[in-house]
């Protein structure tokens, strides 16, 4: 009889363990107040560009492995993908820029002789071709202001300070302030932005980025778990993994202002068009992403809007 007991008991503890780790993991809607109709339900957001004119959201549907390029003018979605990549897979941007009204979408370089696929697109039709990724800037990382540029070497893990045809080291002041070394396995430097004032350096392992600044002269520490950010000529945008922070910082150059973005395991991908930004969220346990919009002071959901022109449950698909 006691042995049937303690069976019993035992059963109901792992029972009450399972309820409690499932809780633990699952998404944490009910502390952000996030809802469903907040999240993209397997859409995943590659880039985001602005044009002056129209944003254009490069995304994959997981569940149908299809790449999309959506068009957003403030107010409409609309699906824009040109026939030749739709029903594609295995497309992932890593960049996108414009030359005038033509986007230049690049995937990622996968090693030094490796040739990239680029995309030209003018928002109707795409010109594929391959380009030949410059071994120089395969390996090393630069940003330039007037005077000096900064660099980082991936081969010898360096991080140099180049001006008037002198170079000096700052690997050591850099690691020290950043508190892990250079040799670190896979560490990454990059990338290296100048604000006008100061640079500020993401230095990445598998755990997230840490982000130091640097104004010339010595390194402060600023952030670590950063995964993505960006200068708006006001103040910096710095995405993060960790939501318990609250997903995103606001960064003045002198203090910090956290905002809660939806599902946000930081942006895989933000832009800023002069007026606000617009925030691909990344949830890393999920497939439950979202998009926002963010003015400085507040955070606007657009995924439910934004779900619909990618699986045509409104009119706006060609």
């Amino acid at each position: 009889m006691k042995k049937t007991i303690f069976l019993i008991l035992a059963i109901i503890g792992i029972g009450v363990s399972i309820y409690f780790i499932h809780e633990k993991i699952s998404p944490e809607e009910e502390r952000t107040g996030v809802t469903s109709e907040n999240l993209l339900k397997g859409i995943r957001i590659q880039q985001i560009g602005w044009n002056g004119e129209y944003w254009l959201i490069v995304c994959e549907n997981l569940s149908e492995g299809s790449f999309h390029l959506v068009s957003f003018d403030g107010n409409t979605f609309k699906d824009i993908t040109p026939q030749e990549l739709k029903n594609m897979s295995d497309i992932h941007i890593s960049s996108i820029s414009t030359e005038g009204k033509i986007w230049i979408l690049k995937e990622a370089t996968q090693c030094e002789n490796c040739p990239r696929n680029v995309y030209r697109f003018d928002g109707n039709d795409v010109e594929m071709y391959k380009e030949n990724v410059d071994p120089e800037s395969y390996w090393k990382v630069t940003s330039c202001n007037d005077k000096y540029r900064l660099t980082w070497d991936k081969k010898s893990k360096k991080l140099m300070k180049t001006y008037d045809d002198h170079t000096v080291d700052l690997t050591e002041e850099f690691e020290k302030k950043a508190g892990i070394s250079a040799t670190f396995p896979g560490l990454s430097v990059g990338p290296i932005v100048w604000n006008g004032e100061y640079w500020l350096i993401e230095l990445s392992t598998k755990a997230g980025g840490m982000l130091v600044k640097y104004d010339g002269e010595s390194f402060e520490f600023l952030l670590s778990k950063v995964r993505r950010f960006k200068w708006n000529e006001e103040y910096w945008l710095i995405t993060l993994m960790d939501i318990k922070e609250g997903g995103a910082v606001k960064y003045d150059g002198e203090s910090f202002e956290y905002i809660s973005i939806p599902s946000s395991y930081g942006a895989g991908a933000l832009e800023w068009n002069g007026e606000y930004w617009l925030i691909g969220t990344v949830n890393d346990f999920e497939e439950s992403n979202g998009l926002v919009r963010y003015d400085g002071s507040t955070v606007m959901g657009l995924s439910e809007e934004f779900q619909d022109s990618i699986l045509g449950e409104n009119e706006n698909t060609r």
